[in-house]
């Protein structure tokens, strides 16, 4: 199997389980809280790891006790990481769930890689065969990554989330994983002739409704897969992982998102992120 590096954030989450979430103005009571590691980077690695695939996650720490967790947290894992460590605060999310699964996300993201730390992390680019991506780096970390790889002939894969309206290099990426919201920000309502114009490979996420695929000018709609929703928190990094790892397998993008789209559908019916994610082999 190919070489995956997923570079991106971690923190410590907190989630709280509520009866609905809350309007404007509004302050609710929780009625349980549960804590552990996560991010979208993190989360997607973890995802790749547990199915079995070769995977290095980049990241950067804070030098507080949070950071120190968060290093303990991953090395029980398992994960294979590379961290740098620099002076401030780690990232930190809350998760706010209702009865339905529904979510609401707030994160700060803390400190974070700069294109200096790439730079000096080139080798784990140079050693990689795919390079997964996310949002939530400063744009022009991710911009650099963009470029830096496609120079190297890395295959990028972008998670645009959270969305920016910001011009990307989608030119040099080979496949793209918006949602609905993020692929409307990215290429506007008409977003289906627009990609189809761009020429970008691309897996849209339509969460219940399931997933569009955009690939070599074709377009496959593959069909949601009903569940018992207890917590949708996290079933797009496991969507991200799921296709990355069949990617990097060899599978073709219209195969590889029928696997991610099961799997992020079973990850539905877990509560919280590391056990649905541990509980999908």
């Amino acid at each position: 199997m190919k070489k995956i590096l997923v570079i991106g954030l971690v923190g410590n989450s907190y989630f709280y389980g509520c009866n609905h979430l809350p309007t404007k103005g509004e302050t609710i009571s929780a009625n349980s809280l549960h804590t552990e590691i996560g991010g979208k980077g993190f989360n997607q690695a973890y995802t790749i790891y547990v199915l079995g695939g070769d995977v290095t996650f980049l990241t950067a720490l804070g030098d507080d006790e949070t950071g120190l967790l968060v290093q303990k947290e991953m090395n029980q894992l398992g994960i294979k990481t590379k961290v740098v460590t620099k002076k401030g605060s780690t990232a930190v999310a809350s998760i706010l769930t209702d009865t339905n699964g529904d979510n609401e996300v707030i994160v700060y993201p803390g400190v974070t890689l700069s294109i200096q730390d790439i730079i000096n992390q080139h080798h784990l680019i140079e050693e990689a065969d795919f390079l997964l991506l996310q949002l939530e780096l400063p744009i022009d970390v991710t911009n650099y990554l963009i470029e830096e790889g496609s120079h190297l002939g890395k295959t990028i894969v972008l998670n645009p989330a959270p969305a920016v309206n910001n011009t990307l290099p989608l030119d040099k990426v080979h496949y793209l994983t918006p949602n609905l919201g993020e692929v409307k920000t990215l290429f506007g309502e008409n977003y289906v002739e627009a990609l189809l114009k761009s020429k970008v490979n691309a897996a849209v996420t339509l969460g219940e409704e399931g997933v569009l695929c955009f690939e070599d000018g074709q377009i496959t709609k593959l069909e949601g897969i009903p569940q018992n929703v207890a917590d949708t928190t996290g079933a797009g990094d496991v969507f991200n992982g799921v296709l990355a790892y069949y990617l990097a397998s060899g599978e073709s993008l219209i195969n590889a998102s029928k696997k991610a789209n099961k799997l992020a559908s079973q990850s539905v019916t877990k509560r919280y992120v590391i056990e649905s994610i541990k509980s999908l082999v």
